[in-house]
């Protein structure tokens, strides 16, 4: 679940912060610490919900039995 938040969040942040590079003049070094911020909080995210998904699974396969 992190690799998929991360992959997103690069892609998004990537994206965003190439066109407001372009647009309102933010450096090339703010630009490259906002994408590694946005990507590490997303894998932050992305462990706590593959973390959470996990544990509601093997719960819910527990009730079955």
């Amino acid at each position: 679940m992190s690799a998929r938040f991360l992959a997103a969040a690069l892609l998004i942040s990537m994206v965003w912060y190439g066109w407001r590079w372009h647009s309102s003049g933010l450096s090339l070094g703010d630009m490259l610490l906002w994408i590694l911020v946005w990507s590490v909080l997303a894998s932050f995210a992305g462990k706590i919900v593959g973390i959470a998904a996990s544990k509601w699974h093997a719960h819910k396969s527990a009730i079955k039995e």
